[in-house]
Order: structure tokens, then C-alpha cells, then sequence
């Protein structure tokens, strides 16, 4: 048993469409415990043609995970996953012909990195989905899980985000 496990077992964690769980590492040991314990679970905002219960368990990751598949910097842009388990296989092949995992490091200039100037629009667009569900989640959640967070000093952005939640349920 891992740490995620003890984590569902001792909060009695268990299919429920209110609960959030916003996850700051790429990894998917989260998602695999998930499915281990039979718990089903789904992101929010990233394109699958798996289909997912949208009433079960909400995955946050507001820095992206290894297994969102990112293709192409210019249209067409595809961010997706197949929720497979296994990270996505970097691969080049020409100019705008490319997959790579979907990740935003955790710097000081996060948020500015995610403009128009620096960002696609579909990065753009998911991102900002995410993070602001994320804040929602926070505001509005009887039980908040926030998995590998060290509260860097680096992540601004994330301290903000936790700081206007905090706000919102004043």
C-alpha cells in the first residue's frame, strides 16, 4: 500500500461527486490508487475520447501531468489525455509535428508565461479553466486534498490562488 491509498482509506475517501482533489505533482501514483481502490475519478477541462464519469472524483493538476498529451504548436493544437497510467512518449517528428508531456513548472513567472505572447490559446484556455476550478474547489469544499505541495517560494501563483480561496470563504 502506498501513502494515496492510506490517504483514501483513512479519510474515507470514496466515489463522491463533491469531492476535488487538486494535485501538484505530474505523476499519476494519485490516479493509479484511484484505480486501485475502485474509485473512478476523471480531469476536468482535458479532451478524451475515454469516457469518464463526470459525477465521480475531480482531478486538479494545475501544473499539468505526464500523461496530457500535448501535440503541435500550430493549429491544429491538441491537448488530450487516454488516462493511460504511463507517461506520454516525447516524440519528435517534424516542424509542427510533435507530442511531449503537458507540464507548467512551478516558477515565479507562471502566470506570465501563460500569455498570449508566450502560450497557445488552447494552453491558455485549459490552464486557466483548471486553475480557476481549483479556486472554486477550494472556496466552496468541505474537505480540501492538495497532494506535493511544499509551498514553494517560487509558486506565486498557487500561494495567490490558495490566498483567494481563503478570502472567498471569509
Amino acid at each position: 500500500s502506498n501513502r494515496y491509498e492510506v490517504l483514501l482509506t483513512k479519510y474515507n475517501i470514496s466515489k463522491d461527486e463533491n469531492t476535488t482533489i487538486v494535485s501538484l505533482n505530474y505523476d499519476t501514483v494519485l490516479e493509479s490508487a484511484l484505480c486501485h481502490a475502485g474509485i473512478p475519478w476523471h480531469y476536468r477541462h482535458v479532451s478524451t475520447i475515454v469516457p469518464r464519469n463526470p459525477c465521480s472524483i475531480r482531478v486538479l493538476k494545475p501544473h499539468g501531468s505526464l500523461n496530457w498529451r500535448f501535440h503541435g504548436n500550430k493549429p491544429p493544437i491538441e491537448i488530450g489525455t487516454n488516462y493511460c497510467m504511463s507517461p506520454v512518449k516525447c516524440e519528435s517528428r517534424e516542424d509542427n509535428d510533435f507530442d511531449e508531456q503537458m507540464i507548467i513548472p512551478p516558477t515565479q513567472i507562471k502566470q506570465t508565461i501563460m500569455v498570449a505572447e508566450t502560450q497557445t490559446p488552447e494552453v491558455q484556455k485549459l490552464f486557466r479553466e483548471i486553475w480557476t476550478e481549483a479556486v472554486g474547489a477550494l472556496h466552496t469544499a468541505s474537505r480540501v486534498f492538495v497532494i506535493g505541495y511544499s509551498f514553494p517560494s517560487t509558486d506565486l501563483h498557487l500561494r495567490t490562488m490558495f490566498h483567494l480561496a481563503s478570502r472567498k470563504r471569509e
